[in-house]
């Protein structure tokens, strides 16, 4: 007579034993019957941040305020696997964010404000319907049963430099957000904690000056003048712009400017600008074109200077050009690069 062992994976806590007698053989079956107890089978939460929270350049005493919907608003995603747990247990989730309520350079303070309206969250990765909220109230919600949970959420705010006394510099901080899941039955907690970037940056206004006229002297008609070379003209016009240290700047012109009489009669000019942040360096200076970008001397915390010298030509004098004195004015633009 053989003996036969059948085995069926044990993963319970109640079990039945039974023999079949059939043949010449006995048939040893052992039967599993799970019973569940009430646990929670749970990933820990996760926390992906997309960007900090950037409040740009801002002159003393202007306030700076980055809406949640802004590019350079804070962004991060909340994710939470579904929960298993039995229909006695009970979930939530509660978001804690503490904000920065004053950036640092060095020694120096840059305070920072929020709203009502400075904190968006949403269940998809669009504004579209999303909910606005006070980021310093942070966030709670009951958690479903095997309902993984999804939240994006925007933060943004105000920075308030103090004034014209607010020191130049480039002032940071952090948002901390904590997550945490908490099923009570039995009674577990999951936390995850993140850090965000805020910056910002106090810059000094901009400043020009300027020295010296381009003069091309007396002309004759049914020619072209002789351009002025910015370079090499010891005559040139010098433009001095000073603001922040090390920071960019943007810089525009017109590509003609019409000298006139006084009587209806014109002349066109066609302006040829050179540049450098060193004010010896006229003859090794860098064609500037118009929308061009150069960067101020100096360090952050400090001023800096970019020096321009102004050349150009006129166009073609006809014969018949009246006679007399032309004069004009040539508009440079310079702008803080912000991005």
């Amino acid at each position: 007579m053989n003996l036969v062992l059948i085995l069926i994976e044990w993963s319970g806590k109640l079990c039945e034993m039974f023999f079949i007698k059939r043949r010449s053989q006995i048939l040893v079956s052992l039967l599993a019957i799970s019973i569940c107890a009430g646990q929670a089978n749970a990933d820990g939460p996760t926390i992906t941040v997309f960007r900090g929270l950037t409040f740009g350049m801002s002159l003393g005493g202007t306030n700076n305020t980055v809406a949640p919907t802004d590019p350079n608003a804070a962004a991060f995603e909340i994710q939470v696997p579904g929960l298993t747990f039995n229909q006695y247990a009970y979930g939530d989730i509660q978001v804690a964010i503490i904000l920065p309520y004053s950036l640092t350079s060095g020694s120096n303070s840059l305070s920072v404000s929020y709203g009502a309206n400075s904190g968006a969250r949403n269940t998809t990765n669009s504004f579209s319907g999303c909910t606005y909220f006070n980021p310093s109230s942070g966030y709670y919600s009951a958690l479903t049963a095997d309902t993984p949970f999804t939240m994006y959420v925007w933060l943004g705010g105000t920075a308030q430099p103090g004034g014209s006394w607010q020191p130049v510099g480039d002032y940071t901080g952090v948002i901390n957000v904590s997550v945490t899941v908490r099923v009570d039955n039995p009674s577990q907690n999951y936390t995850v904690q993140q850090s965000i970037p805020v910056d910002a940056s106090v810059i000094q206004g901009l400043s020009m000056t300027i020295s010296g006229s381009l003069d091309f002297g007396r002309l004759l008609t049914d020619e072209t003048p002789n351009p002025l070379n910015a370079q090499t003209n010891p005559n040139a016009p010098l433009i001095t712009v000073a603001g922040t240290g090390a920071s960019q700047i943007t810089v525009t012109y017109n590509a003609t400017t019409s000298l006139t009489d006084g009587h209806g009669h014109s002349l066109t000019f066609s302006p040829g600008l050179c540049g450098s942040n060193l004010p010896t360096s006229q003859t090794t200076s860098t064609p500037v074109g118009s929308n061009a970008k150069a960067t101020l001397s100096g360090s952050r915390g400090y001023t800096g200077f970019y020096y321009f010298w102004l050349g150009g030509g006129l166009n073609f004098i006809p014969q018949n050009q009246a006679p007399g004195d032309y004069s004009g004015t040539f508009t440079l633009t310079v702008t803080y690069l912000t991005n």
